[in-house]
């Protein structure tokens, strides 16, 4: 058991990693990318906060976006700190690692695992695809639009565990200020509902076990579970989706206004046709899980040619999705975690997949900010569980430790 302080000391721990590894952010500048259009070059936000700034944030769109929120925040910076990037950069760090602390006791809620929770925070903290969201300023918007949406979660958490209209309510207030920050977390409707799933492991799944532990059990693990059947689970979404319906009205509503507002930056169809942005679709989704295992040759910008969408790239690349997908389907009904963790990745990367393309790249590091947590869920918990069906040695746990150490200093 981990009581008060020891979680204490891993959220510590975490926001000692993330200031380290984000050490060089404090003596950066702004960047020639969009930073003027954020900060400096913004008479509205460079002037401050006012009613006159604030009520512009709130009626006008800019740089193809409307996120009030996240241009009132940097209005607040300029009060502070005026225009030294240094300040910018530093609550943009010490968002990052205020959401890595809040992941942490948001998973550890929601499975009583402080353990595996802090591998996850840890892991969205230090990983390299996230110095993007992070070191660069106009970016604000990701690391707060993620704040608000791992409270609106959490505030989801305790509704589904206690019942709490206020929570709920407040889950819902939170989700809107996370799409007035950024639409990052526009399919956090349909993520709830994997959540549901696990690890709230809500009573409309039933469970196949007759006797279940509680729910907020450490004891209960995935190794003791029966695989539950699709029936069960289509019905036990089925029933759940009623309550997430005013959430998807306010997802639809950020999206309409997301499609207004980026009308000049999303691409015609003939520069970049339904078959090349289903190629790149295939191919983004396999490049990104490349950059989650070796995460090298990161880039500010990733071009996207239509000559390079070839069969030659886009099957291979189909062949392994559908792979993973058919695995995760089929051992996903035991092991949970691995059918939500694939599912989260690929939902909440559907909005920024190029489905719809904005801009002219093929894929973006700041796109995986959230998405990848998916994954890491995947990782962490595998691990746990191969380490449970294991004899449990002191050695093992010792060379778990050890390469869990030599993973962090790595990234």
């Amino acid at each position: 058991m981990i009581g008060k302080f020891p979680r204490l000391s891993l959220a510590t721990l975490l926001v000692g990693m993330t200031l380290v590894a984000y050490w060089p952010a404090f003596q950066a500048g702004f960047v020639d990318f969009d930073d003027s259009d954020y900060v400096q070059g913004n008479p509205h936000v460079a002037s401050g906060v006012s009613g006159e700034n604030v009520r512009w944030a709130f009626t006008q769109y800019h740089s193809s976006n409307w996120h009030p929120l996240t241009w009132i925040s940097h209005m607040i910076d300029v009060e502070f700190f005026g225009l030294d990037p240094r300040g910018h950069h530093a609550v943009n760090v010490a968002l990052h690692a205020v959401c890595a602390v809040l992941l942490f006791l948001l998973f550890d809620y929601l499975t009583n695992n402080p353990g595996a929770s802090f591998a996850l925070a840890a892991l969205f903290a230090i990983h390299p695809i996230n110095v993007e969201s992070v070191a660069w300023i106009s970016q604000r918007k990701s690391t707060l639009s993620t704040l608000f949406g791992i409270l609106a979660i959490w505030g989801y958490a305790v509704y589904a565990r206690r019942g709490s209209r206020r929570a709920y309510l407040g889950s819902l207030v939170l989700f809107a200020a996370s799409l007035m920050s950024k639409q990052t977390m526009v399919t956090l409707p349909f993520a709830l509902l994997l959540l549901d799933f696990w690890p709230l492991r809500r009573k409309e799944f039933d469970f196949p076990t007759k006797i279940a532990p509680p729910r907020n059990s450490s004891s209960r693990n995935s190794l003791s579970e029966s695989p539950i059947t699709w029936s069960v689970l289509l019905r036990g979404w089925w029933k759940l989706l009623p309550e997430k319906l005013p959430f998807l009205g306010v997802a639809l509503a950020a999206a309409v206004v997301t499609l207004i507002v980026q009308q000049q930056a999303i691409n015609a169809i003939e520069k970049y046709p339904l078959e090349t942005r289903l190629g790149n679709v295939a191919i983004s989704y396999v490049a990104y899980l490349g950059k989650l295992l070796w995460p090298i040759h990161l880039a500010v910008f990733y071009p996207l040619y239509n000559e390079e969408i070839t069969p030659q790239r886009v099957l291979p690349a189909l062949v392994v999705l559908a792979a993973i997908t058919a695995l995760a389907c089929t051992f996903g009904r035991r092991w949970r975690y691995l059918l939500v963790g694939w599912f989260w990745y690929l939902g909440t990367m559907v909005p920024v997949i190029g489905l719809v393309h904005v801009g002219a790249q093929a894929m973006a590091d700041r796109y995986a900010y959230v998405s990848f947590w998916g994954l890491w869920i995947i990782a962490v918990w595998g691990t746990r569980d191969l380490w449970l069906a294991s004899a449990r040695s002191h050695a093992a746990r010792s060379a778990a430790i050890a390469c869990g150490v030599a993973l962090a200093v790595g990234l």
